[in-house]
């Protein structure tokens, strides 16, 4: 459907009272990470995006890339500079890692923005109320920083990066973030590309598709398709619509690769849906009351 991409992310978020704000975000199966950037409302940066922050790789890095032209991100997160880690289902956690600065070198580390204090709540970005489960002041150094938590099932998280001391960049960075319990890192399976959407300040019309772990959109939805990018239920294809020319057509990308695995185009309709029905996908084209479903089979 045509909310499917925001799921039951932006049914809370009503619930919450916290209007159409559709915050920036990335998601794969499992997971959803969103942040208080507002890339929507302009972007410094695309090179720098919120996967890099689980790839493994302390030579890349997120760099905090709004550039701050809206407040928006009050109406759901506890601090300007903010990170909301969700899984799928409750996980057991009892630390936070996190590589602060751009840890590629420490040329880089030093020439860019990095934080001095970490604040760790329990709750996702849109409750209204959270409870602050850790506040840590960090070592001046690159490296991993273990902060504890209580140990216990977490449906959500909100990290809040607070004491920003700038580089002559002034590019807030973080490398990388880990969730552990008992000693065990918990692994978040993050594909080679996944769900992104750079927000919204309507809940309407985000730049949004599939994007590659290095902050590349592969392919991106049309104003009239905002919404319709999904993975399906195994994770290992996302699907979506777009512009093609004057028409639209349905893009499909191996999750797995990043690559581009068809793109079949559509009929001209005022508005779009797409479902997944097993391994097809069924798009559906409305002119008015009348509906078209066309049926696209990848199996």
């Amino acid at each position: 459907m045509r909310i499917t991409l925001i799921g039951l992310f932006v049914l809370a978020l009503a619930a919450a009272a916290l209007a159409d704000y559709d915050p920036t975000r990335i998601q794969w199966k499992g997971w959803q990470v969103v942040s208080s950037e507002d890339r929507y409302a302009g972007s410094i940066h695309r090179a720098y995006p919120l996967a890099h922050l689980f790839d493994g790789n302390p030579a890349t890095t997120w760099a905090y890339s709004g550039k701050g032209t809206s407040n928006d991100w009050k109406s759901g997160f506890p601090g300007k500079y903010s990170i909301g880690l969700r899984p799928e289902k409750a996980i057991t956690l009892d630390q936070v890692w996190i590589m602060n600065g751009y840890n590629k070198s420490e040329d880089l580390y030093r020439k860019n923005s990095r934080f001095l204090r970490l604040a760790v709540y329990e709750g996702v970005y849109w409750q209204e109320t959270r409870t602050l489960v850790a506040k840590v002041d960090l070592e001046e150094r690159m490296g991993w920083h273990k902060v504890t938590i209580p140990r216990k099932a977490y449906e959500g998280l909100t990290l809040v990066l607070e004491e920003v001391r700038q580089g002559p960049a002034k590019d807030l960075c973080v490398s990388e973030i880990a969730l552990y319990d008992r000693g065990a890192k918990i692994d978040m399976k993050m594909p080679a590309a996944v769900v992104a959407s750079d927000g919204s300040e309507c809940g309407c019309c985000s730049t949004a598709g599939a994007m590659s772990r290095g902050g590349t959109y592969l392919a991106t939805e049309d104003e009239f398709t905002s919404g319709t990018t999904q993975a399906n239920p195994t994770g290992n294809l996302i699907a979506g619509i777009g512009k093609r020319g004057s028409g639209y057509e349905t893009f499909v990308v191996d999750a797995k690769s990043a690559k581009i695995l068809r793109r079949v185009p559509l009929a001209k309709y005022e508005y779009y849906e797409l479902a997944w029905q097993g391994s097809d996908l069924v798009v559906t084209g409305f002119k008015g009351e009348k509906a078209t479903p066309r049926r696209i089979r990848l199996g």
